[in-house]
């Protein structure tokens, strides 16, 4: 960690929980990058998966895996893209996401729903 703070990345929030295996009623986030543009990007689409692997992308791993609906406890993963940035952007936080759509960005899915680092209560 402090080793990329040095070389002048920003920390930035914790990022939600995932799963390494495949449980019940997960499905495989996939995680691609494109050094042209660079650029992250997650999706649990085959289809969209190779077509970033066709437009320059590499796939990097390990896989993770995500629920695709929503369950007791778990909060949307919502992507977003910036056209003129060339940027996915990615967040489960409500307000970070609002402030992106104001600085331009679009949304483009709730790529899967993830769990927080401080569960809630199920009714």
């Amino acid at each position: 960690m402090k080793h990329i703070l040095m070389a002048g990345y920003p920390l930035q929030e914790v990022a939600p929980m995932v799963f390494v295996t495949n449980e019940e009623s997960t499905v495989q986030l996939f995680r691609l990058f494109s050094p042209g543009a660079t650029d992250n990007f997650y999706t649990t689409s085959t289809t969209e998966v190779n077509s970033a692997l066709q437009n320059g992308y590499a796939t990097f791993e390990p896989t993770t895996f995500i629920y695709p609906t929503q369950i007791c406890g778990s909060v949307p993963f919502y992507r977003l893209f910036s056209a003129t940035g060339l940027d996915n952007f990615y967040t489960t936080s409500e307000s970070e996401r609002i402030g992106f759509l104001s600085q331009g960005y679009t949304d483009v899915e709730i790529t899967g729903y993830v769990l927080p680092l401080e569960p809630t209560q199920c009714d």
